[in-house]
């Protein structure tokens, strides 16, 4: 079991630089963030790669960290295009890289060791199976899924070795991560791909009452941080990458006061993080889903969605600005937001110039109508909320951060006689150095590895930064730290001098030739010829005789069955889990359904079964279905939002290995949450759909059946287990904006 951590890293959001450097200034460990494509907050500003590599140049010399989002699913025509980009990002080397999709997470395994790897939590990961599984794979971090009670989250932390971060602030969904089609059937706008349109945050009706059935309170663990600190989680991240650089600001220095407090102190603490928050003008708090006691109030459909503080009351649009009646107080620097009654998405913007009867000010007070000068769109309606009030400068980004250096790895031998670095570049383009010396033996204190390592690792001006560092030592020697300084210095100048960045980033390009020749390999069909699945209820077995039937874990089955794995098993379930399925393969069964992670460690012990990985499993490119291979499963569903063009593309290398989901009623949305109203809701727009509960989770469908036209070469399931229950048929929306 690994040591107790005594202080979990605080991890803050960057959705820009200037964002960034205040989150560090202000007491972040480390910061995430995301480049312009591949990372679930696509409508962010987000990163250039220079942007990047010199953020992480500047954590690097305080001893901090960043980390970089690409924690979206991938598509296979993105692959080429992805796969070069982590040719540029690998010199640049974050400290890890955070994904969701498997197969991105075997590309950056197989072909870019040297960078970290963090499981998202849009992996749904939620039990210590699941966790397991990808510390095999190579995950040195998890990122549970923020339906994690503390109980559960307890006995995770006893049970693995893996690195466990927990979401402590911010923003909550109503759905579980990573299996929400709430946004995408509504318009396409998938939030498995960064582009949510938030429809849990809209106002819905349920015969003569409305509200916001699906809006959660926002989550603030702040008079937990000590109790998680003992538990031994080792990150606490704040969410926040869309939101304004002071709310980001004022959260870091919250929670790290709460880190940072003695525990005589933390009363005190608390009170002084809890006033720091205020200024943040979030939602109203709640602690999300750690208990079911929680989870029975952290829906708030009374309030609409938006994070805040009301302000004003909107009066009049024009090309080059607003006019509001102020009804609280409001400044220059502060963020606001003109939000629609609604819910649908609003306008932001920050105060920059404001007028009072034609006068310039620098505030406003409520009864004053004023004038702010902006640019909003012309259907602009709704009331106006503070979101973020002006925070302190952290600084100029253009002039504060370094330039960016790339990171090489090092091998230095020291002998008596010399010191050699290599490079090692591979592909017989490693670059090596040397120069002589003579070293007497030690009398007292004899030179050691973390003496040399410690040196060649220190700042310099040269354009490149040692990375890993092996180290071999003739034991023995005296070596003056002055000596082993110029030595230091003269191999970096060498190596500006052998060695250009642009070179540097065509020697990553040169992988790329082994991962072409590894894509353009077919994978073999399989040897099962079943084209069909159907689940059924039990009493409709005999209509159906001519596919293979799939029942649930808990319903009765015949050993020809496939049996369909829970996509949801909470950590004090596990057991009982895996001793029904330990049953069941007692009694003949060999064909299982495979619909979550931790599925693989709970059948790792049996031998020759036949898997099919299925949603809300994520499968968008064949490099993901070849990692899914290696984990045992012979075919798989491709995942239910791609086009048909993506899935074509998917199918011309893995023929006879894709399922299409055909038709059923799709779970747009599962959460934990107590959705009081049940039953059936609509939008404003008159979607209509239906709440099922049952004993664990709660469940939104639309209120008509999916149908989707059949994809020649692809294998079938359909769902008929309470298709009878819908009203019509839809079809989800299978443009090329479905995954865009």
């Amino acid at each position: 079991m690994p040591s107790t951590p005594s202080k979990p890293e605080l991890l803050a959001p960057a959705g820009s630089a200037e964002t960034g450097l205040a989150a560090l200034k202000a007491g972040a460990d480390a910061i995430y963030l995301g480049l312009q494509r591949f990372n679930a907050r696509e409508r962010g500003r987000n990163f250039t790669e220079d942007e990047l590599a010199r953020l992480v140049e500047y954590a690097r010399r305080k001893d901090k960290r960043v980390y970089l989002t690409l924690n979206t699913l991938i598509k296979e025509a993105e692959l080429p295009l992805l796969a070069e980009q982590l040719c540029r990002i690998a010199p640049i080397r974050p400290h890890a890289v955070i994904v969701q999709d498997l197969g991105l997470l075997r590309l950056l395994r197989r072909h870019f060791p040297e960078l970290a790897i963090h499981a998202s939590t849009q992996m749904g990961l939620h039990n210590s199976a699941g966790i397991r599984l990808f510390e095999e794979l190579g995950v040195e971090r998890v990122i549970l899924q923020r339906q994690t009670t503390l109980e559960e989250l307890e006995l995770i932390l006893k049970r693995v070795r893996l690195e466990v971060e927990v979401f402590a602030h911010g923003a909550l969904c109503c759905g579980r991560s990573g299996s929400c089609l709430f946004s995408s059937w509504l318009g396409g706008w998938s939030g498995n791909r960064g582009k949510c349109k938030q429809p849990c945050r809209r106002l819905y009706r349920q015969g003569e009452r409305q509200g916001f059935f699906f809006s959660c309170q926002d989550l603030c663990l702040i008079d937990l941080v000590p109790t998680l600190a003992r538990l031994g989680v080792a990150a606490l991240k704040l969410e926040g990458r869309l939101r304004p650089t002071a709310y980001v600001q004022r959260v870091v220095q919250a929670y790290r006061i709460m880190l940072d407090a003695a525990p005589d102190d933390e009363a005190d603490a608390l009170r002084e993080a809890r006033r720091i928050l205020a200024g943040a003008l979030g939602r109203r708090w709640s602690h999300g889903f750690l208990t079911a006691a929680d989870a029975q109030r952290v829906i708030d459909e009374t309030t609409p969605g938006i994070a805040g503080k009301a302000c004003g009351r909107l009066l009049a649009t024009a090309t080059d600005g607003i006019t509001l009646h102020a009804t609280a107080p409001f400044g220059i620097g502060d963020t606001l937001r003109v939000q629609p009654g609604s819910g649908e998405e609003g306008y932001g913007f920050t105060v920059r110039s404001l007028q009072v009867c034609r006068r310039a000010v620098k505030s406003a007070g409520a009864g004053e109508e004023c004038f702010i000068a902006c640019s909003p769109p012309a259907d602009l309606a709704g009331t106006v909320y503070k979101v973020a009030q002006a925070g302190t400068h952290p600084g100029d980004p253009e002039i504060e951060l370094p330039a960016g250096r790339f990171v090489v790895p090092l091998r230095i031998g020291v002998t008596r006689n010399e010191i050699l670095v290599d490079v090692p570049l591979g592909r017989g383009a490693d670059l090596h150095w040397g120069q002589s010396w003579e070293l007497a033996p030690a009398q007292k204190t004899a030179a050691t590895l973390d003496q040399i390592s410690g040196e060649f690792s220190r700042g310099d001006q040269s354009a490149f930064a040692a990375g890993s560092i092996e180290v071999s030592l003739e034991p023995g020697l005296f070596l003056p730290g002055s000596v082993l300084k110029q030595v230091r210095r003269a191999f970096f100048e060498w190596l500006d001098t052998t060695l250009t960045q642009e070179d540097y980033v065509f020697h990553f390009h040169s992988r790329l030739e082994a991962i072409w020749e590894e894509w353009s390999r077919i994978i073999p069909e399989p040897d099962d010829s079943v084209r069909e699945t159907i689940r059924c209820a039990w009493g409709q077995r005999q209509q159906h005789s001519g596919a293979r039937l799939a029942v649930q874990l808990f319903e009765p089955a015949e050993p020809s069955d496939e049996i369909i794995l829970p996509d949801f098993v909470a950590e004090t379930q596990l057991d009982g889990v895996a001793d029904r399925i330990r049953e069941l393969i007692d009694r003949g069964h060999r064909r299982f359904r495979v619909t979550a992670w931790h599925a693989f460690t709970l059948l790792r012990d049996y031998s020759e079964l036949e898997l099919t990985a299925a949603f809300p499993l994520p499968v968008a490119n064949s490099s993901a279905l070849e990692q899914l291979m290696e984990l045992g499963v012979g075919r798989a569903m491709a995942w239910v939002e791609l086009e048909v063009e993506a899935i074509e593309a998917m199918l011309r290398r893995c023929p006879g290995r894709l399922e299409q989901y055909l038709y059923g009623r799709l779970p747009l949305l599962t959460t934990r949450a107590d959705l009081k109203q049940g039953g059936l809701v609509a939008d404003l727009r008159d979607n209509r759909f239906e709440i099922i509960p049952d004993a664990e989770l709660t469940t939104l469908y639309h209120e008509g059946v999916y149908t989707s036209p059949p994809i020649p070469g692809l294998s079938s399931f359909r769902d008929l287990q309470i298709a009878e229950t819908a009203q019509g048929q839809r079809t989800l929306p299978r443009g090329n904006h479905t995954l865009a």
